[in-house]
C-alpha cells in the first residue's frame, strides 16, 4: 500500500508558544497518507508517526486533494509550550481558498486517543461540506500531541483545505466582533 510513498522525516512540528501567532497555520507541517483500500486506523497512523514513517511532507500554505473518494489521512505535531489547553481547529473558508467538500472527516488525538469529531457516519452534514464551524480541541498544556485527521473528498469538486488552530479566545471574541460589527 503506501509504505512504498512514505518517507522518513526529520522533526517539524507546529510550536504554540504564550507569545504567538493568534492563529497558527498547520498545512505546511502536515503529512498526508494515502489509503485508497482502508488498510489504516487513526492508531496505525499515530504509531507510524511515531516510528518517523510519516508519509508524504505536504510543504505548503494549503492542503489539495485529487478530485476522487479516497480515503486520506492527515498527521501533524503539535507541542503546546502554553499554559492554555483549550483551542479552535478549522479548515478554512472560501476566502482563505478553501473549496471542494468532504464525505468524511475524523480529528483524532493520539496520545490521549480523543476523538474531537467524528463524521463518519451517516448525520454528517455534506450538503455543507461537513465542516461549517470550528472544532474545539483540547491539548494537554506544555506536551507534544499528535493531530490525525482522516478525510475523504467528496469527487463534485477538487478539495483544498487551509487548516489552522487557533487559542479558543481568540476565536471567539473573533466570532464575537463579527457578530457585534455587523
Amino acid at each position: 500500500g503506501c509504505v512504498a510513498n512514505a518517507h522518513a522525516q526529520s522533526s517539524k512540528s507546529i510550536i504554540l508558544e504564550e507569545a504567538g501567532n493568534e492563529k497558527q497555520a498547520l498545512s505546511s507541517k502536515i503529512y498526508i497518507t494515502s489509503d485508497p483500500r482502508g488498510e489504516h486506523s487513526a492508531q496505525d497512523i499515530v504509531q507510524r508517526f511515531k516510528n518517523n514513517i510519516r508519509g508524504v511532507p505536504n510543504n505548503e500554505n494549503y492542503i489539495r486533494f485529487p478530485m476522487h473518494v479516497e480515503p486520506y489521512w492527515a498527521a501533524v505535531q503539535i507541542d503546546n509550550k502554553t499554559k492554555d489547553t483549550q483551542w479552535v481547529l478549522d479548515f478554512g473558508t472560501i476566502h482563505d481558498g478553501r473549496s471542494g467538500m468532504l464525505s468524511k472527516l475524523l480529528v483524532y488525538e493520539g496520545k490521549t486517543r480523543k476523538i474531537f469529531f467524528d463524521g463518519l457516519g451517516s448525520s454528517f452534514d455534506k450538503d455543507t461540506g461537513g465542516v461549517t464551524s470550528s472544532i474545539p480541541l483540547t491539548l494537554k498544556a506544555n506536551e507534544s500531541s499528535i493531530l490525525v485527521f482522516y478525510i475523504v473528498p467528496d469527487d463534485y469538486y477538487p478539495l483544498t483545505l487551509y487548516p489552522s488552530i487557533t487559542k479558543i479566545l481568540f476565536g471567539f471574541k473573533k466570532i464575537y466582533k463579527s457578530i457585534i460589527l455587523k
